[in-house]
């Protein structure tokens, strides 16, 4: 059993109203709560412990994995992990197809459906909370908090449908693009306050008409940002609890570059890292050895490829339990981030694993280089977009060849900066905006 089922019915009406209770909604949390990390699960249990109560609505599917947390026909169920969640019955799916979009589609209609009956159980809200994959996450959102005159706060993780037209999915000109972006444009006018993960997201409004100064309605008072983060007691405690062994990431002679994560259609970047593992090793540079974990539909192809081509300084790990990855991080030489520039980019970047880089303190290689890479700004590592292996490989050599002294400092710039990021430190933020609303 994943989950403990839990009702606040029977509580006194006085002991559950005495904080704000705040209703948070994304769709995809599912997975992240069930192994107690990542963004919402971090401010669901910082907020907790600043007296606030909140519940998350997540599906009760787990993304790709083909696997439902509910096998009866009832509308949600309420549970603990320890974090309240209301899971949401949707149907299961295991890759980007129909059954996907479908998904999407009953979460929208199930969360309309029961939450006026969840609200008998938990409380009405007094803030709903929406976080974005995908706009109906919001609209669904938006829709929850005017039914109960409270305010809405849209979090925009992903810029549907922008990123989509920047991985060249749909162009512009495409009907659907074009409802999505009146869509985006509705609930960013309706919302009481918007949150951004990417940096540059002031930028993206204004080249979109959307801000009150270049034509639109939006006032500068209502666009935040929050990055995503690091919790630093947890990621220290996996570090000393946990030790990952593994031959290779335990040999000193070699220099080891280190990527987690996805591999999938999305991190073609690994192609180019490839690419340069093939030419490091024509170049008999046999101390260099890249060591990727994580798992997804293009790991095949990437390790034919490899076999094929008889590259041998590169060892795919498969998945590892997320309590080792603090472990794997620091014991690296460098941690790949990305090795491809990407058009999406242009507004900043704020994946989850780029803050577990900066709390290991190792160098980052990264091809995001622009006015907002962190990496770039704190002198974390390198920042550059890579043209071809050639560049890549050059600037692996180089930080093979730092001293240890720039090690040093590159390892405090990062450590200081995780401290930032530190989900406590965010929950404050996220605090304030809620009173802002």
């Amino acid at each position: 059993m994943f989950f403990q089922k839990r009702s606040l019915k029977g509580i006194p009406q006085n002991e559950v109203d005495y904080v704000k209770n705040i209703w948070i909604i994304n769709h995809y949390a599912t997975k992240l709560i069930l192994n107690k990390e990542g963004r919402h699960y971090w401010f669901s249990k910082h907020l907790n412990e600043k007296g606030f109560r909140n519940t998350i609505f997540c599906a009760s599917t787990l993304h790709h994995r083909n696997e439902n947390l509910i096998s009866t026909k009832e509308l949600y169920q309420l549970v603990d992990n320890p974090v309240q969640q209301v899971l949401i019955n949707t149907n299961n799916y295991k890759k980007n197809d129909i059954h996907r979009i479908l998904n999407i589609i009953n979460f929208y209609r199930n969360i309309l459906k029961s939450y006026k009956k969840v609200s008998q159980d938990i409380g009405p809200p007094d803030i709903v909370y929406g976080s974005s994959a995908h706009p109906l996450t919001l609209l669904a959102g938006l829709k929850i908090a005017k039914y109960f005159n409270v305010p809405f706060i849209s979090e925009v993780r992903d810029l549907w449908p922008e990123s989509i037209v920047a991985y060249g999915i749909l162009s512009k000109r495409n009907p659907i693009i074009k409802l999505l972006y009146k869509l985006e444009k509705y609930i960013y006018y309706k919302s009481d306050q918007l949150i951004f993960t990417m940096p540059g997201a002031l930028k993206y409004l204004e080249e979109q008409k959307l801000m009150k100064d270049h034509g639109g309605e939006i006032e500068q008072t209502k666009v935040n940002f929050v990055n995503n983060g690091v919790d630093l007691e947890s990621f220290n405690e996996l570090l000393r609890k946990y030790n990952y062994e593994d031959t290779n990431l335990d040999n000193n002679k070699k220099f080891n570059i280190v990527y987690t994560g996805s591999i999938k259609a999305a991190n073609k970047h690994l192609w180019e890292l490839i690419a340069a593992a093939k030419l490091l090793s024509k170049q008999n540079h046999n101390d260099i050895e890249f060591l990727i974990f994580g798992e997804g539909s293009e790991k095949e192809k990437l390790e034919t490829y490899c076999l094929e081509n008889n590259i041998g300084n590169i060892f795919f790990k498969g998945n590892v339990d997320y309590e080792y990855i603090p472990s794997i991080l620091s014991k690296s030489n460098v941690n790949v981030l990305n090795c491809k520039p990407k058009d999406i980019l242009r507004y900043g970047g704020s994946q989850n694993k780029l803050f577990q880089y900066l709390a290991s303190g190792k160098p980052i290689i990264t091809a995001e280089d622009n006015e907002y890479s962190l990496v770039k700004k704190i002198n974390g590592g390198i920042a550059k977009a890579f043209k071809d292996e050639e560049e890549l490989s050059e600037a692996i050599l180089a930080l093979k060849n730092y001293t240890p002294e720039v090690n040093k400092e590159i390892k405090e710039n990062l450590l200081n900066a995780s401290k930032e990021y530190d989900y406590e430190i965010l929950t404050d933020k996220l605090i304030n905006i809620f009173e802002k609303a």
